[in-house]
Parts: C-alpha cells; sequence; structure tokens
C-alpha cells in the first residue's frame, strides 16, 4: 500500500515512518512536511528506497488531498490538533481517502464527529486520534467490556513526562487543554469542570509510579459518551512526572495566559528556554509516559477491571498509529465513518499488534479517577 504521512519530520512522525518503511505491507511512505531541508534529512537517515517527499501545508485541504492522490491511507501525526485536524479530515474526506492521526484535542474531535454522516456518504474511514492516549486507552476500555458486559463508569488517566515532549505541538496542545472547559459525565449527566482542577494521585505502572493528576477535556470522553450512553460516570486526568512543570502550567492557564493563540505562542516563546530547568527539578519523576483505564460495570454482579501501560511517548504514541495506519489501508476498517479505534478495528487484535512491538500492558487493581 501507499501511505501519506502528515508531520512526518516531528519527534513522534518520525518514528511513525520508521515503523511504516519496516512494514512488509507498505510499498511506498510519502513523508510530508512543510520543510524540504527537514524532509531530506528524514529520508538520509531512514535510508529507504520507498520513501519520497512532499511539500505540504496541512493547514490547506486541497494540499493534502493532492498529496493523497494514489494513496491507500493518510496517516497523521501532525499538531496541535485544534489548529490541524479539522483541514487534515477535510482533505482526506475531499481525496475519498481513509484517515487515522494522533488527534489528542477534544474540540477536534467534536468537529470530527460532526463530518460523522459525510465520511459514512462517502465510504471513508475516520480514526481521529489512534495514539497513546486516545488510541491504546480505548483500546482497552473495549477489552474491559468484553470482561464486564455493560459499563456503569469509565475513568482514564495519562502520565505525560515534559522532559520526552519537547515539540512545540505538545506544548500548545496541553497548554489548550488547560485553558479550556474539560466536559465529563457525572449520574448521567453532562458536566463542566475547570481543566487543571481536582488534583488526585494516581498510580502508573512501573517505572512511572504515582503522578499528581487534573481533570482535562480529551477525546476519550466524546466517543464514550456516543459508545456507552448509559454509562453514569465518564472521566479523564492529565498529569506530567515533573510536577514543578505542571505546576507551572496551572499557574498560567489560571492567570488566563492560555486564552487564545496569540497568548499560547507568545507563552511558549517565553517559557520555552526554561523547560530544561523546570524539568529538573526534583521531585522529577520517571522519563517515562503512561496511561490507565479503569471500567466499572455489571456482569451478572459488579465487576472492575483495570488496565495500565508504561513506555516512552515515541512507542506509545507511534507504534498504534503505524499499525491503524496499516488496518486502514488493508482495507479493515469495519465500516466508514468518524470512529473510534475499537470501533473502526478488532481490539483484541489491534492490542495485540502493539505488545508484540514492545509497548508492555498490565492489569492493575482497580481504583477510581
Amino acid at each position: 500500500m501507499r501511505v501519506l504521512l502528515l508531520g512526518a519530520t516531528g519527534s513522534i512522525g518520525r518514528r511513525v515512518a520508521g515503523e511504516l518503511v519496516r512494514n512488509e505491507k507498505v510499498r511506498e511512505v510519502i513523508v510530508a512536511g512543510r520543510r524540504k531541508e527537514s524532509l531530506d534529512r528524514l529520508t538520509s537517515i531512514l535510508g529507504s528506497e520507498s520513501i519520497r517527499t512532499v511539500l505540504v501545508d496541512a493547514t490547506e485541504p486541497d494540499d493534502v488531498a493532492d498529496a493523497a492522490e494514489g494513496c491507500d491511507v493518510i496517516a497523521s501525526a501532525a499538531g496541535p490538533g485544534y489548529a490541524l485536524e479539522a483541514s487534515s479530515i477535510e482533505g482526506a474526506l475531499r481525496a475519498g481517502t481513509n484517515y487515522v492521526s494522533l488527534n489528542d484535542d477534544a474540540e477536534a474531535t467534536v468537529d470530527a464527529l460532526a463530518r460523522n454522516d459525510r465520511a459514512e456518504a462517502s465510504g471513508v474511514a475516520v480514526v481521529s486520534g489512534c495514539g497513546a492516549s486516545p488510541g491504546i486507552t480505548n483500546l482497552l476500555v473495549s477489552r474491559a467490556r468484553a470482561r464486564i458486559g455493560e459499563v456503569d463508569e469509565v475513568g482514564v488517566a495519562f502520565a505525560a513526562s515534559a522532559a520526552e515532549s519537547t515539540g512545540a505541538a505538545s506544548a500548545l496542545h496541553l497548554a489548550h487543554s488547560l485553558g479550556s472547559d474539560a466536559i465529563e459525565v457525572d449520574s448521567g449527566q453532562e458536566v463542566t469542570e475547570r481543566a487543571g482542577s481536582k488534583p488526585r494521585p494516581v498510580f502508573f505502572p512501573d517505572p512511572v509510579g504515582w503522578v499528581e493528576t487534573f481533570r482535562t477535556g480529551h477525546p476519550e470522553i466524546a466517543y464514550l459518551r456516543r459508545q456507552y450512553p448509559s454509562a453514569q460516570t465518564l472521566g479523564f486526568r492529565i498529569g506530567l512526572t515533573e510536577k514543578a512543570v505542571m505546576d507551572v502550567l496551572r499557574a498560567s492557564a489560571a492567570s488566563r495566559l492560555f486564552d487564545g493563540e496569540a497568548r499560547r505562542q507568545t507563552w511558549l516563546r517565553v517559557t520555552s528556554p526554561l523547560r530544561p530547568f523546570f524539568t529538573s527539578l526534583p521531585p522529577r519523576g520517571s522519563r517515562w509516559s503512561a496511561l490507565r483505564v479503569n471500567v466499572w460495570g455489571r456482569n451478572g454482579g459488579a465487576q472492575e477491571v483495570s488496565f495500565g501501560a508504561a513506555d516512552h511517548i515515541a512507542n506509545l504514541a507511534a507504534i498504534p498509529l503505524a499499525l491503524a495506519a496499516v488496518e486502514l489501508g488493508s482495507g479493515a476498517a469495519r465500516r466508514p465513518g468518524v470512529l473510534a479505534p475499537d470501533e473502526a478495528f478488532d481490539a483484541r487484535d489491534l492490542l495485540r499488534q502493539i505488545t508484540q512491538r514492545g509497548v508492555r500492558i498490565a492489569v492493575l487493581e482497580a481504583e477510581r479517577l
């Protein structure tokens, strides 16, 4: 198959490109970005004859559609999602090409779901968010549901290392998330929480361990609300393993420094040189990332299941995206439309493939998040 990879020169995109080049089902990878020098450097590093480059502005749907001509699937590691996901999906729909991304922005996911009817009519499968979270988290919720039957509560938590996530896109995403309201479900009703509120320590698989987490909006909630309409509680929490960095982010959000793109960009320029200092302050925490899902339900009585995973973010994000792209390019999507990862693919099979690539998944003692 031929794969168009958007955002190929970013830290995660480079890893996705390497995964795709090594996959025997992929005949050609078209790596796309805005800078020719960066694309040429990537192809030189990978050293594969199956790669070619194309300049693409992912904010322009026609650019994406033109680059996707003759491709079997579009994979996007471009970010932040709130700035690029809508135009990238629009390009995929214009091209009539299946699409999967790393989108981790809640608003962008809601916008994507609004295009479901159009995607179905076009015969296009759109999986907006299939990395670590959303992605592995959705697949694990599906596996938990298979064990317990009817789902009553789902809690998802993600711990990231600021020392690992050094790109501008990840910083802008987190700033945007903490500057926005968090939509959740409580007692069966949609509620709005202030992002960065309700601190709570959550235990993640080793070597991450305990991390202080906070409420924030995330794509999983939009998908879970659609999949489990009778669920009484749906929530998401996030934290950084470097507490000092998380404290700076929360203080910046409380000071309204994340209100609007111009303010976020200014904040990023000012704080980027200081990041190494803050990531080195004790307690520094693990330089790994981790995720956790807790699911409660009923299957002849109360049931609870908890799964977790820990690895470097490049593995947690890039491996699921590359594998999902191959699945979509092979025509393995269950149906067209805008789909959560577990709606598009067999969750058990995709998780098996992910673990075969070295990502560790553990069964944990359940706790409410």
